[in-house]
């Protein structure tokens, strides 16, 4: 095997931390603006008070899904013509990271603030001990871990006929869609772990993305654009018919996004490579980050009651900014809080065990 592609290359390190900065301002727009754990939004919330503020948000739509394909994506191009993943860092900084939700929660709970529910939390608390990597709390993490399961497999069918498995698994995943099927989440980390597999099998592919970065940027941007307009329209009712809307929605996670998250890949992937030590670092702690801030725990506490996006920041005329740097702020802290645990827990943890946690 190639030895330059089973080192970290900086290039995809960089990708990996711009995809979890496009997740954390989904999440600040889904959980933040929209808050659609907690309220039911009417279509006209968008067409008056702050609208300016709200289709400004509605920019940070697209990169939750494209975010996410992005992570799989890089998983199939590295896990190219392996036997197996591993999980056992996954499942345990996970349990780890669930440890300190069930603090949080019990923290809360005791000083009587975020309107929990005492057997919600009862119910959380018991969820995140016993099953924390399974149980609704991450579910890119229970999406990974069962894709990696599946890896073996996959690799051997990818190996004999490459496009008649994505071809089967783009119809599973576009029938899912539209039918908002169960178990989604894998269907859709098996096609673009698929695609980031079939991306490096193609040994031709770089040199010519090479010649067409401006094009490629280009054509994300338009991209992602035609995501957020689309899905205004949808927002909005603008057709007033739930079939049509649907069908938008299917478009857009069907068509839109793949063709989004190949076109962010070929960008990066086309750069040259240079080792990057600081990247690397960073990007080592970006699963970390995605633990930290969208846990059930903390999920309700940072946009609703330490941010409070909707209820305070959403009527403020330099909230674009604002959210902007707040991302940035978020992303910063939870990454040092990761840092802090490679270097301490994780060390530890290895150190000791490391022969029992080769899975």
């Amino acid at each position: 095997m190639n030895k330059e592609i089973t080192v970290r290359k900086s290039n995809f390190e960089l990708l990996r931390i711009i995809s979890m900065l496009m997740i954390i301002a989904y999440h600040l727009f889904i959980h933040g603006v929209v808050r659609n754990d907690y309220v039911t939004i009417e279509s006209d919330f968008w067409i008056k008070d702050n609208v300016f503020n709200k289709i400004f948000s509605l920019f940070f739509f697209p990169g939750g899904e494209i975010g996410v394909g992005l992570f799989f994506m890089i998983t199939g191009f590295f896990l190219y013509g392996k036997s197996k993943g591993h999980v056992s860092k996954v499942v345990i900084k996970s349990a780890f990271y669930a440890i300190l939700s069930i603090l949080l929660i019990l923290l809360v709970w005791c000083i009587g603030s975020g309107n929990l529910n005492p057997p919600e939390a009862l119910d959380n608390l018991v969820r995140f001990l016993l099953l924390p990597s399974f149980e609704g709390n991450w579910w890119f993490v229970t999406a990974y871990i069962l894709l990696i399961f599946l890896v073996p497999t996959l690799n051997e069918f990818l190996k004999k006929k490459p496009m008649l498995v994505f071809i089967f698994v783009f119809y599973i995943y576009s029938v899912s869609l539209l039918i908002s099927a169960t178990n989604f989440d894998v269907i859709k980390a098996v096609l673009f772990y698929v695609m980031g597999y079939l991306f490096r099998m193609n040994n031709t592919i770089k040199k010519y993305l090479k010649k067409k970065q401006i094009i490629l940027i280009v054509a994300c941007m338009l991209g992602w654009t035609a995501i957020v307009l689309l899905k205004y329209l949808v927002l909005i009712n603008y057709f007033n018919l739930k079939i049509i809307n649907k069908l938008i929605s299917v478009f857009i996670s069907a068509v839109l996004v793949p063709i989004c998250v190949w076109l962010f890949f070929g960008v990066f992937s086309s750069f040259e490579y240079r080792k990057l030590p600081f990247i690397n670092k960073i990007a080592a702690s970006t699963f970390g980050v995605y633990l930290i801030h969208d846990s059930r725990a903390v999920r309700y506490l940072l946009w609703n009651k330490i941010l409070r996006i909707a209820d305070s920041q959403l009527s403020l005329c330099y909230f674009p900014i604002l959210i902007i740097l707040e991302v940035s702020l978020i992303f910063g802290v939870c990454s040092f809080i990761d840092f802090l645990y490679q270097k301490t827990i994780e060390r530890a943890v290895y150190n000791k065990f490391s022969g029992y946690l080769d899975f």
